[in-house]
């Protein structure tokens, strides 16, 4: 039948068919939103009753805050991607704790141990000693802490001593403005402890929309969070509850810099652009040039120019990596603002991202706290070698580039490991639906197989 209306309406059948492969859209699943489960499996494992958090898949990240629940007296049984966590009854904590490379899991560490009058020890992995996270010690209780290698990195030790549930914290020297992490460590370790708590941080809070998140969770599980200005009062009343962890617009960004690398559209499932991750403001940017329209389940992305995404990104700075990278396939100059946090990061980000770019033919300019990046005029000509630096970021974004773009490779991609071990496999469903749009003859799929 299909042969004979080949032969008798041979345009109409062809159109049909191009249509077909248009509306082929396939549908991406990003990872469980990291900001999301580090705070909700911490507190999950504090209630007294069990807790169920669905939607949950393997990474280093997960693992830290896990074994950090367990030394904290926490239970945990999973099955499928859902876990169901309790505080044991009775439970003694642990004297020691590996927390990883995840400096959140450190610092929330460091904040229990200190809100406990008993003896702990804190390590991690050699690529999170480099990383300074002195800042949750409160100059108050530095006495309690014993720096084993270097002052304010691990491994260290928290000595015995006496319990404060007045807690002030201070920006680092030189600075009024810091990273949320150790108030919202803060907040978690209070919530999971006795009694009444106040903390107070004097300076200005760098990205705040974190914080937020943390007070909203802490309140969903039956905690009283309660801000008057600097200071935070924590009352630890709770409950268990369910909760589904929504998906990381973190890694959606990414997908969307593949799709419109790649020219091809595609659906990005589980993103909500009215949800409260701080990293959906990039998506909402490129829902207001036309590249993203949101759909029930999820958001679609629409190929077409990349629009200019510059501005201050202080308060999603995991986001400002795929906006630098999609200007740098652009049509103008872009700028963005707030960028300093990048240095602190797994590396020097903002160093390997300047150098990374460049090798990919844009030009790029570093400031105090801002990145500066025009377009190439054109693709550089050659295999070019690109670099992670160990960082799960710059893995993702970059491995992402080299899967669009011909003759490009990147070193380190299992840095992904660190926050989604599938990240590379969440492309089979665009790497078949580009190879299906490519149809049969020489020519190669621009998302290529690894």
């Amino acid at each position: 039948m299909r042969e004979r209306y080949r032969r008798r309406y041979p345009s109409i059948l062809s159109n049909r068919e191009r249509a077909g492969h248009r509306t082929r859209i396939p549908t991406i699943l990003p990872a469980p939103s990291k900001p999301h489960f580090l705070r909700a499996v911490w507190l999950a494992a504090a209630m007294r009753g069990w807790s169920t958090l669905q939607g949950l898949e393997s990474s280093g990240d997960l693992a830290a805050i896990a074994r950090l629940a367990r030394a904290a007296g926490g239970e945990i049984r999973a099955r499928r991607g859902t876990w169901s966590l309790r505080r044991r009854a009775g439970a003694r904590t642990e004297r020691s704790v590996d927390v990883g490379e995840s400096a959140f899991s450190a610092r929330l560490a460091i904040a229990w141990a200190l809100s406990r009058a008993g003896r702990t020890r804190i390590t991690g992995r050699a690529s999170l000693l480099r990383r300074h996270i002195g800042d949750a010690v409160p100059p108050a209780l530095e006495g309690r802490v014993r720096w084993l290698r270097s002052r304010g990195t691990l491994p260290l030790e928290i000595v015995p001593g006496r319990v404060a549930r007045e807690v002030r914290l201070a920006p680092p020297r030189g600075s009024t403005a810091a990273s949320g992490q150790p108030l919202t460590a803060w907040i978690l370790a209070a919530a999971s402890a006795g009694g009444a708590w106040r903390i107070d941080w004097p300076g200005k809070i760098v990205g705040p929309d974190h914080l937020r998140l943390t007070c909203a969770l802490v309140r969903g599980f039956g905690g009283a969070v309660r801000r008057r200005g600097a200071t935070f009062h924590v009352d630890p009343e709770r409950g268990a509850r369910r909760l589904r962890i929504p998906r990381d617009a973190t890694q959606a960004g990414v997908f969307a810099l593949g799709a419109l690398l790649a020219g091809h559209p595609c659906r990005i499932g589980g993103i909500d652009l009215s949800g409260d991750h701080p990293d959906l403001a990039l998506l909402r940017r490129l829902r207001g040039a036309g590249r993203i329209v949101q759909r029930r389940g999820g958001i679609e992305v629409r190929p077409g120019p990349i629009p200019p995404l510059g501005g201050d990104y202080s308060r999603m700075p995991d986001a400002a990596v795929a906006a630098a990278a999609l200007a740098a396939f652009g049509s103008s100059p872009v700028t963005l603002r707030g960028v300093r946090r990048l240095r602190a990061k797994e590396s020097d980000r903002l160093a390997l991202l300047a150098r990374n770019l460049r090798r990919l033919g844009a030009r790029v300019g570093i400031g105090p706290d801002s990145l500066r990046v025009t377009p190439a005029r054109e693709a550089p000509r050659g295999p070019i070698r690109l670099e992670a630096g160990g960082d799960h970021r710059l893995a993702m974004v970059f491995g992402t580039i080299a899967r669009v773009r011909r003759g490009v490779r990147v070193s380190g991609e299992d840095a992904v490991s660190k926050s989604d071990p599938a990240f590379f496999r969440r492309w089979t469903p665009l790497v078949s639906a580009e190879a299906g749009r490519a149809g049969p003859g020489p020519r190669r799929s621009a998302v290529r197989r690894r």
